[in-house]
């Protein structure tokens, strides 16, 4: 006989809890169709209106008059209105407590009106034309419906109708969300359902929203907000674009209103409903945390924690440190200054339990270089107050949580924080560090990094990584530079031993896997040759000629196989750098000539703008003879051995105006920068060659050029007076595509000559 297996029905989600308890919610009044009925006699109400148009909203004409303006003279209208019309309004909406019906405003055509709390509904009397005779006709329905009748020629009075007293149908309700939100969901605090009504003005809300709102509000335990939606194929849960508060009364912390886009929506309340563009939004106020923006949790923090619904800072931390390991935070484009601005927080108020939380347990490798730049700094300032002894460890178990993570872009950081706080790198952080204990955790650090690389590149992820493997190269320069001249007073046992001794034990310390090592697995190109420029350039002179012949004879080899034509503008910038440093800049300029021609020209300006001073003649003469040359040949010089899309990938990245002109326009702007920055003497000497040849060629190339000239250069209108000159006489007349560049050509050199003349004057 089989065995009878009695499954166990699944726990309740956070959701279902939700639509359970709502599922009790009852209307304040019955859902009834809007009602149309007529006074049970005439009735003249003895209209008395203002006599002048100051209590009107529209004063230009009087047409619209606030409810407490509006005076009756006749009393059977009160009484008609509290009598057979309260009976009906009774009879069709069967209200749950007491009711008022308050006098709104007077009005020549209906309109939208602000609605006072506790209102269901509304009372619209049409005034007859002949009040002796006609019996004046009225329309009732409730709030957030359509209106039920067209108001014709006659003028309206209009009715509120507000409820008093509490919501005794919606008891139940009311403790059943109160319950909830006394025992707070681990995983989902903030719910939304869309409104039946496409509109987020709480006045028309649908009865049931209403109520359901009402219920929320009651509670006193819940933020509460009508929320304009926008959805998405690519997500199941759509994104808040703007939001408003469902009550005059909520106290929702201007933090969370003012960042509607910080809110991440999880449960939707009855999910078959559809997608509307509007929904109610809420939480309970004790997960105000999880719904602020990260940015604002360093501010409340400092205030005491108490703003977002918790009673200590230490609850509020609880709370929101899961946040800043969630994904969908970290893509946020401010979760960097958020970080930095939370852990700032923390440090100023020497919460130094929680910086241990989450600098060993949530804290991530960030994705911009200033971000860990600038937390480094708050680092160095934390180990200045509580000292080595304690942030020591805790960085490194940072360290041992990045390095044992699949990822190449932490071990990046973490050779980045290393390098940083060692005060190495590009942007380091210069500690007053005497204790040898810092000293020998930078060394025993930098061999855990050195074992992470050498495993990382073993796995073949590392070299597939240009961006993390330049970093890791980058840095182990800078570590091994720091290793090899650590004074013999940073080491373990000065002092206590002979300084002999000393150097012995600090000789057998440092990585296995070293920088030769490191170099020999990372000797691409494109590695290697950015990163011997950028640690020369810090002063760190390696013995490490090999390394620049490797660069210059891989570089050789590219050209000799046609395989130059895809490294990129910077990394060719950086072979002339290497060339310049071994004193072969002349005939790396003229290989990568021979290659590029006049495409090589970015190159030479990004090198040279780079070097932190100025350019030696050695430099300079070959760049302005190569540039001579190829102004003399202009048909030559923009026909490289291939053509390729990295210049025109850098002038994308680098100009705004790039991509507006034709590659070969930008690239002769770039050889007149040249002149003009670095050889103004030869500049009209190169600009006249180059005007003759190009003229012999192509008319139109010319003549943008030397527009351009105008605006790129605009202190150098000698200049573009000789050009402009030269050229408008060699160019009498052109053909009908190049007549309206000749004018603009001509409008400019009219003003260059008007300003030259005024200058003339003046001096």
């Amino acid at each position: 006989m089989a065995t009878r297996v009695r499954l166990r029905p699944a726990a309740p989600t956070d959701v279902s809890r939700y639509e359970d308890v709502l599922a009790r919610v009852r209307l304040r009044v019955s859902n009834a169709l809007p009602r149309v009925f007529l006074f049970s006699a005439p009735i003249d109400p003895c209209l008395e209106l203002p006599a002048n148009d100051l209590s009107a909203v529209d004063a230009a004409s009087a047409t619209v008059v606030p409810g407490q303006h509006v005076r009756i003279g006749n009393p059977a209208w009160d009484a008609e209105v509290h009598a057979h019309v309260r009976k009906t309004i009774r009879t069709t909406f069967a209200p749950s407590s007491p009711f008022t019906i308050a006098l709104a405003y007077y009005a020549t055509s209906l309109r939208r009106w602000p609605r006072p709390r506790g209102a269901f509904g509304t009372l619209c009397i049409e005034l007859p034309l002949f009040p002796e005779t006609t019996a004046a006709r009225c329309a009732i329905w409730l709030a957030g419906t359509n209106l039920p009748i067209e108001i014709g020629a006659s003028p309206v009075l209009v009715y509120d109708l507000v409820l008093d007293g509490p919501d005794v149908r919606n008891v139940e309700a009311i403790a059943g969300v109160r319950a909830l939100a006394s025992r707070p969901s681990p995983t989902q605090f903030n719910f939304y359902k869309v409104l039946t009504n496409p509109d987020v003005d709480r006045d028309e809300l649908h009865p049931r929203d209403a109520a359901i709102t009402s219920v929320l509000l009651t509670s006193t335990m819940y933020d509460v907000l009508l929320a304009n939606l926008e959805w998405s194929r690519s997500k199941n849960y759509p994104t808040v674009t703007s939001w408003c508060v469902a009550s005059d009364s909520a106290d929702v912390p201007d933090a969370i209103l003012s960042a509607p886009q910080a809110c991440v929506l999880q449960g939707r309340i009855q999910a078959t409903a559809g997608r509307s563009a509007c929904g109610l939004v809420f939480w309970a106020k004790s997960h105000r945390a999880y719904v602020a923006p990260l940015s604002a949790l360093g501010d409340v923090i400092r205030s005491g924690g108490t703003a977002f619904g918790q009673t200590s800072v230490d609850g509020l931390l609880e709370m929101v440190l899961p946040r800043f390991q969630d994904p969908r935070e970290m893509t946020q484009d401010s979760f960097g200054r958020s970080v930095t601005s939370f852990y700032t927080a923390l440090s100023d108020g020497q919460h130094l339990e929680w910086i241990e939380r989450f600098l060993c347990d949530v804290y991530d490798a960030p994705v911009r270089n200033e971000e860990l730049t600038a937390m480094c700094h708050l680092l160095a300032r934390d180990i200045a107050t509580f000292g080595w002894s304690i942030m020591g460890p805790m960085l490194s178990r940072l360290l041992e949580r990045w390095t044992t993570s699949p990822t190449n872009w932490r071990l990046a950081c973490s050779y980045r924080l290393v390098a940083n706080l060692a005060g190495v790198s590009n942007d380091p952080v210069h500690m007053n560090m005497d204790a040898p204990s810092f000293h020998e955790w930078v060394v025993d650090a930098y061999t855990d990094l050195a074992a992470a690389a050498q495993s990382a590149i073993a796995q073949g992820d590392l070299k597939s990584d240009a961006a993390a493997a330049r970093c890791v190269l980058t840095h182990s320069f800078q570590l091994h530079a720091f290793v090899t001249h650590l004074e013999v007073t940073h080491r373990w046992f000065f002092g206590s031993a002979p300084p002999d001794i000393v150097h012995a034990i600090a000789s057998f310390r440092g990585p296995t896997f070293d920088l030769e090592a490191i170099v020999s697995e990372l000797s691409e190109l494109t590695l290697l040759a950015p990163t011997l420029l950028a640690v020369y350039r810090q002063g760190f002179h390696l013995p490490a000629a090999e390394w620049i012949e490797t660069v210059l004879r891989a570089y050789a080899h590219r050209v000799l196989h046609v395989l130059g034509y895809d490294l990129s503008v910077d990394v060719r910038a950086s072979i002339l750098g290497v060339a310049a440093i071994a004193g072969l800049f002349d005939s790396a300029l003229d290989l990568m000539a021979s290659e590029r021609l006049l495409y090589v020209v970015p190159s030479v300006l990004l090198f040279l703008q780079s070097l932190p001073t100025p350019a030696p003649p050695d430099v300079l003469a070959p760049c302005s003879s190569l540039l001579l040359a190829l102004a003399s040949d202009v048909d030559r010089a923009r026909r490289p051995a291939r053509d390729d899309d990295t210049v025109r990938d850098y002038y994308a990245a680098t100009l705004d105006d790039a991509m507006d002109a034709p590659i070969d326009v930008t690239l002769w702007l770039d050889a007149f920068a040249f002149f003009v920055m670095f050889d103004p003497t030869n500049l009209l000497r190169f600009g006249t060659a180059w005007v003759a040849s190009g003229l012999q060629l192509e008319h139109t190339l010319v003549l943008d050029v030397v527009v351009r000239f105008y605006d790129r250069f605009p202190h150098e209108m000698e200049g573009f007076l000789a050009l402009a000159t030269t050229t408008l006489h060699a160019l009498p007349d052109v053909a009908d595509d190049d007549r309206a560049r000749r004018q603009r050509l001509q409008e400019l050199l009219d003003a260059a000559e008007i300003s030259a003349r005024k200058r003339a004057r003046v001096e």
